[in-house]
C-alpha cells in the first residue's frame, strides 16, 4: 500500500485505474493495487468465511434500514473513522465474551450479587444469569442489570452453606449473538 502526497494532480482521484485503486482512509489517500482472483477453487474454511460475511452484509443492510439502529452505528463509525456500514458487518461478525464471573460477595443469600463482566466489540446489550445446583438443576435465571461497567444479577433464591453451585453467564450483542462462560462455585 502506498501513500499518496495531495497535489494539484493527485487531489481529485477516486476509484479505480486499470489494476490501480484510489481510496480515501482515515482522511489520507491510499493507492493499492488490485488483486488478480485466484484461480484456485475456495478451501472449506475459505469458504466459511465467505458464507459468514454475506451473513455479515445481510444484517448490516437489514439493521441500517432502520432508522434508530441507524444512528447508532453512524455514531460509531464516527469515532472509529470507518464506514457505517463496516462497522456493522464487524458487530456482527464478533460475538459478545463474558471474562469475569465474579462472586465474591454471592453467599448464597438473596439479595447477594453476582457481577459479570462482559465485552463486545460494539456492545452488549444483555447478561442473564443461571445458578444451577450439583445436578445441573436450575435453581434461578435471570436478566443482570448494568451497573456502571458491569453487569450485576441479585439473586433471588436462597441456596444452603455447602452446597456447590455451577454459575453461567450469557452476554447478548446487538445482532443477537451470545458467549457463555460457566464457573463453579462452593456456597460458604
Amino acid at each position: 500500500m502506498a501513500k499518496v502526497e495531495i497535489n494539484a494532480i493527485t487531489s481529485h482521484f477516486q476509484g479505480k485505474l486499470g489494476d490501480i485503486r484510489f481510496r480515501n482512509y482515515l482522511g489520507r489517500k491510499i493507492v493499492v493495487l488490485r488483486r488478480k482472483p485466484s484461480s484456485a477453487p475456495p478451501t472449506a474454511a475459505q469458504q466459511q468465511v465467505y458464507e459468514r460475511f454475506l451473513l455479515g452484509a445481510a444484517y448490516a443492510k437489514g439493521a441500517l434500514g432502520n432508522p434508530a439502529t441507524r444512528a447508532v452505528y453512524a455514531e460509531r463509525s464516527k469515532l472509529r473513522q470507518h464506514p457505517v456500514f463496516a462497522v456493522a458487518v464487524s458487530d456482527y461478525l464478533l460475538p459478545p465474551e463474558v471474562k469475569v464471573i465474579d462472586t465474591t460477595d454471592y453467599h448464597g443469600r438473596i439479595g447477594d450479587p453476582v457481577k459479570v463482566t462482559a465485552i463486545d466489540d460494539f456492545e452488549v446489550v444483555g447478561v442473564n444469569v443461571v445458578i444451577r445446583d450439583d445436578t445441573a438443576a436450575v435453581l434461578e435465571q435471570g436478566p443482570a442489570v448494568l451497573v456502571g461497567e458491569k453487569w450485576v444479577y441479585t439473586a433471588t433464591v436462597a441456596v444452603p452453606a455447602g452446597e456447590m453451585v455451577t454459575i453461567e453467564a450469557t452476554a447478548k450483542d446487538r445482532p443477537g449473538h451470545t458467549g457463555s462462560l460457566s464457573q463453579p462455585w462452593l456456597i460458604a
